[in-house]
């Protein structure tokens, strides 16, 4: 994450509860903070620390649950109408970028209105797989293709990656950036990394696949 915190989400009977920690090691419940029992994605943290958590109130659809002031409190967001498989947000939380069966949908005022993004064909993203860098660039991943938006997510167009092996499976996109670099799950392919989304290459030692999960620190 962007923060030395540590945030787990995770079901307990019929109720979310949210875990927080500061090593790794030892972890605090902040308790049930939505009773539907409906984590609907992936979630997000912004480089002010603004916690972004997927719930669904059950009538009106998806919004964000979120917290400025480390899980104490919570304010939803607006409703966007549409499920949420992946997320990413800026770096003060107001730009967020929800990619969904339906396609990808963009908020520029945290979360408050939602509006559809157009210029792309990716079918579904995946989760996790969307990024928003610190130029404000937007990346989102989808199957087999990658989708680039320069304006907040508002339009996408479509990267021709290579080699064709990315485009067999793409999951578990992240941006990391310490070392400028894009890495996904490709499929039984492993690891792979990227400077640019087009020009990709496997990573030594995880070109075997077998990866289930991604995650990252400012060091590694």
């Amino acid at each position: 994450l962007a923060t030395s915190r540590r945030y787990l989400t995770t079901n307990t009977f019929v109720a979310d509860s949210l875990f927080r920690s500061g090593d790794g090691a030892n972890w605090a419940n902040l308790g049930v903070y939505s009773t539907d029992g409906g984590d609907k994605g992936d979630y997000a943290v912004s480089d002010d620390n603004k916690v972004f958590i997927p719930r669904s109130d059950g009538l009106n659809g998806p919004y964000f649950d979120v917290s400025a002031d480390n899980g104490d409190t919570w304010t939803a967001t607006g409703n966007l109408t549409n499920g949420i498989n992946s997320v990413a947000v800026s770096a003060t939380g107001d730009t967020i970028i929800v990619g969904n069966t339906n396609g990808v949908r963009y908020s520029h005022d945290g979360g408050a209105t939602w509006n559809d993004a157009t210029g792309g064909g990716w079918g579904h993203s995946e989760n996790g797989g969307a990024a928003v860098l610190p130029n404000g660039d937007v990346y989102v991943a989808g199957p087999g293709k990658i989708y680039k938006s320069t304006d907040g997510g508002q339009t996408f167009s479509d990267l021709t990656p290579d080699p064709w092996i990315v485009m067999t499976g793409i999951s578990h996109f992240h941006y990391h950036r310490p070392s400028a670099k894009f890495f996904i799950k490709n499929g039984p392919y492993g690891l792979l990394e990227s400077a640019d989304c087009i020009t990709w290459t496997g990573v030594p030692a995880l070109e075997a696949g077998g990866i289930t999960d991604l995650a990252y620190s400012e060091n590694y």
